[in-house]
Formats: structure tokens, sequence, C-alpha cells
């Protein structure tokens, strides 16, 4: 495992494949002087609303937005430099996921609407990258995001976030089966589920129903009478149904030294 600072890993699995310098995970926590964690947005809005969520008191806000900003910005240049990202360009795609399955194809002409802070900021889960010295970047809360790469040259690489709601949506399924159709073979495959992921998602209501239906009952634990959902079981399980293999997925278990997340 590498680390920089405590924000970035390179994920083991990749540490073979030379040409994949656009997969990384963001590992940060809230922390008192980190009160955003993974935060990447430098909107004002954005970051105020969130410093309120955490608790900031009122007369801090303003300045403790600022800090948080510049602490973003610092972040940016981080992950850039440390995967070798061309500053001078937008190379950074990062949309904004809407719990669904629609999916974009990063490329030039729509690089700029893929950016954190662009008022036209590109809706989807679902990015393939097609372009070399590109990179995305999804910043989940708890939902899983599953990096899927054809290892070989010139092979197909795409990122997707996979809540429960995205799941159930088809967000796997359809990348596969999209990856499937430009000709990925799913047993050459690698495929990286990060660490924001969550093994004890509470989940009830409708939304339960709708997971127990999807799932014959499976991938759900019940303590003390509330039901518990692991996403990144079922997002594994869904990747094998297509044929990748097991020992070529990495979960976030693989992060930790006791295997708990």
């Amino acid at each position: 495992m590498k680390y920089m600072q405590d924000a970035i890993l390179t994920p083991a699995i990749f540490e073979g494949v030379s040409r994949i310098k656009s997969v990384f995970t963001l590992a940060g926590e809230r922390t008192s002087t980190d009160l955003l964690g993974n935060n990447m947005s430098t909107v004002r809005t954005v970051v105020l609303d969130g410093l309120k969520l955490v608790g900031i008191p009122e007369e801090q806000i303003e300045n403790m937005t600022d800090i948080e900003i510049q602490r973003t910005l610092q972040r940016r240049d981080d992950l850039n430099d440390y995967i070798g990202l061309d500053t001078s360009v937008y190379a950074m795609a990062s949309p904004k996921p809407v719990a669904g399955a629609d999916h974009v194809f990063l490329s030039r002409k729509n690089i700029a609407d893929l950016q954190l802070d662009s008022p036209n900021r590109i809706c989807a889960d679902i990015v393939h990258l097609f372009v070399a010295g590109y990179a995305s970047l999804i910043a989940p809360a708890d939902c899983p995001v599953i990096d899927i790469v054809d290892p070989n040259v010139n092979g197909q690489v795409s990122q997707v976030h996979a809540g429960w709601q995205g799941i159930l949506a088809g967000a796997v399924t359809k990348t596969m089966e999209g990856m499937i159709r430009r000709g990925l073979r799913p047993e050459r495959v690698l495929a990286n589920v990060h660490p924001n992921a969550t093994d004890g998602f509470e989940l009830s209501g409708e939304g339960l129903e709708r997971w127990l239906a999807a799932f014959n009952g499976d991938f759900v634990t019940v303590v003390d009478d509330r039901s518990y959902i692991s996403m990144t079981d079922a997002v594994v399980a869904q990747m094998q149904q297509y044929g990748v293999k097991e020992g070529r997925i990495q979960t976030s278990k693989a992060y930790s030294n006791d295997g708990i997340d």
C-alpha cells in the first residue's frame, strides 16, 4: 500500500498496472483539524453548509470556510501531483452522483462540465475513461465506489458510484454489460471497491423491501430488529455473476490490518 499524507493511497491490486494512474482513493476522516474529511468542493456555499452540519458555531463559520477551502485546494494539488496530472488543463472529472445508473464518457469536449465547481456540472454515477492523462474522482459519503479496469494496454477503465439506490437501478450491471459490449473480457478485470463502502448500512421501509426483493433476502444482517445491508458484498456478487474472478476484486477489508472496515 502506498500512502501520501493521510488522504491518498494506491489500491494494491493496481500496483502492477503502470498505466493506471487515474485510480486513487480518499481515505481522509473528519478530525478536529480537518472538519469536512474528504470534501473536495471549493464552492463556498457547499463548504459553509457542510461546516454548519458538523456544528461549527455561527461566529466561526466564515473563517473556517476560508480555511477549509484552502485545505481543499491543497488536497487537489496533492492529488494532481500524486497521479501526475497536468494542472494547466482541466484533468479531474467529478460528475455529481445522483443515486442512479446514468453514465458519462469522459472526453475533452465534456471535461469542463465535469468539474466540481462547474455551474453546469454533469450528473452521473458512472464514468468511462478513454483519454490518457485524465482522472475520475467520485468522493462519496458511505456508498461504494468501484474501479473496474481491464489491465491490458488500451483496456477500458470505468468508475462507478454504487449506493443502495444505484445498485438497485443497475449501476454495476449496466457498467459491466456496457464494457462487455465494447470488448471487455470479464476474466481479465481487476476491480477495487473503495474503503468508503460500508458493510453495515441501515435500511428500512420501502427501500429495504426493494433490496430484499432484488437479492432474495441476501446481503442483509438483522440486529435487534434493525436491518443492515452490505453494499460491498452485493456489488462483488454482481461482478462475479459477469465472470470477474474473486481473486481479482479488492474490497475495503484489504486496507485494514484486522480485516474489519
